[in-house]
């Protein structure tokens, strides 16, 4: 549970941890009791305290981590979910990047068409860790940082944009970017 995120599905739960429902049910009845896991909602469970998710995840081995990361990820693609930042942070998790870019590229578009400004930002910016001269997510990051009124980021992620376009000779995103940097410096 602490490696699947804040908020996770009993489902997920299962498949990841390979226990069945009965034996499950128990074991969450018994974190339950003793205040470590909450019931969020109908089959939704969180930590009460997120420094104990953080504790718990931050005592696995890596290899331990990234097999978890993998599993829920299998799991993700298994039930057809298209939970683009579910699938991006799993991906990153399990060492598997370029799915992770896609995701997180997908992800940063949806969010921010939804106005989930910092879920793009996040998603966004977790993409460009791997793919730091991508324009799409220096696109997407510059606008939500912009629009989550995160002026200094939103700057410096429209600069980089910038200077990447400059690289690459493009003239149409030279110039998006340019306006997005002096919109940003007025």
């Amino acid at each position: 549970a602490a490696v699947l995120g804040s908020r996770v599905g009993f489902d997920l739960l299962s498949v990841v941890s390979g226990y069945g429902e009965d034996e499950l049910i128990g074991i969450l009845r018994h974190l339950v009791g003793r205040s470590l896991l909450v019931e969020a909602e109908a089959d939704v469970f969180s930590f009460r305290h997120a420094l104990a998710r953080e504790a718990i995840e931050s005592d696995l081995l890596g290899r331990e981590r990234r097999r978890l990361h993998q599993a829920a990820l299998d799991a993700l693609h298994s039930a057809g979910s298209s939970d683009a930042a579910a699938i991006a942070r799993h991906a990153h998790g399990a060492g598997r990047f370029d799915e992770m870019v896609t995701a997180a590229r997908e992800g940063a578009r949806r969010s921010l068409d939804s106005g989930s400004t910092y879920q793009a930002l996040q998603l966004a910016e977790l993409g460009l860790s791997e793919a730091v001269g991508d324009d799409e997510l220096l696109k997407v990051a510059s606008r939500a940082a912009w629009l989550a009124g995160l002026l200094p980021d939103a700057l410096v992620h429209a600069e980089r944009r910038l200077d990447v376009a400059r690289k690459a000779g493009d003239i149409e995103a030279q110039s998006a970017a340019l306006r997005r940097v002096c919109r940003l410096v007025y």
